[in-house]
């Protein structure tokens, strides 16, 4: 009978040393936004070779899939320049943009001709997106062209 008498009174007891213990979180916020914007940035750095008249391609990322198309523009500038841009689309995480290195671009007699690939910007109608994980300028690449 003493041991039921015990689990008797440690039952009562517990529930009162449990819920004491609790805080009242009423007027408390918390901020579950995200600490660092969305980014867009080159999938890799790797220097790459074309041939002129051919088509260069390159993956562009972001950080977090968004709910509207991104405009990605670039630019190439060295010992030849070309800019464009590329849409990336709504709800994917990357893309591949495509660049038409016109023929003609190596000056005749010459074997070929360097420049960088460069992402200046990204820009979506409703959402800040960066370019670059750390800084823009890390976004580029060299290309070579050749004829």
């Amino acid at each position: 009978m003493k041991s039921i008498y015990k689990y008797f009174c440690l039952a009562l007891l517990l529930p009162l040393l449990f819920f004491t213990g609790c805080k009242k979180y009423d007027e408390q916020t918390f901020d579950f936004s995200p600490p660092v914007d969305p980014y867009l940035a080159l999938k890799t750095y790797t220097a790459k070779t074309v041939i002129q008249g051919n088509t260069l391609s390159f993956i562009v990322v972001v950080r977090t899939a968004i709910q509207e198309p991104i405009t990605v523009a670039y630019q190439i500038s060295g010992n030849f320049s070309l800019s464009g841009t590329y849409t990336l689309p709504r709800n994917t995480l990357e893309g591949t943009a495509t660049v038409v290195i016109p023929a003609g671009t190596v000056p005749v007699g010459s074997s070929s001709i360097t420049g960088t690939l460069k992402l200046i910007t990204a820009t979506s109608t409703n959402t800040k997106i960066t370019v670059g994980r750390i800084t823009p300028d890390s976004e580029k690449f060299s290309v070579t062209v050749k004829p």
